[in-house]
Formats: C-alpha cells, structure tokens, sequence
C-alpha cells in the first residue's frame, strides 16, 4: 500500500480502521490478562503456607 498516494478520505479511513483494530486487539489483550490474573490469585490463594508464612516468606 501507497500511503502517500491515498486521498484525505482514504487516509481518515485506513486511520480509524486502523483504531478500532488495535482498540479492539488492546481490549481482548486486556481480557487475557485479567482471566491470568484471576488464575495466578487462585493459586496464591490455595498456595500451602511453610513455616507458618506465606509464598514472600512473611
């Protein structure tokens, strides 16, 4: 693709594609991330304690 050979309306076009594509993308990363978190904080949760302490030693 040309990106100097587009026209004004073809340039605002490709932009806001190009937005909700990485809106889009950022949105689902985000749910990844939280479902991630989530597992990890079970973990932690059911994590045995030693010694009386816990995963930091304290």
């Amino acid at each position: 693709m040309q990106i100097e050979s587009l026209s004004i309306e073809e340039l605002a076009a490709l932009r806001d594609k190009v937005t909700q594509t990485l809106a889009d993308k950022v949105a689902a990363r985000q749910k990844e991330l939280l479902a991630e978190s989530e597992r990890v904080g079970a973990l932690v949760q059911e994590a045995p304690l030693r010694n009386g302490f816990g995963l930091r030693g304290f």
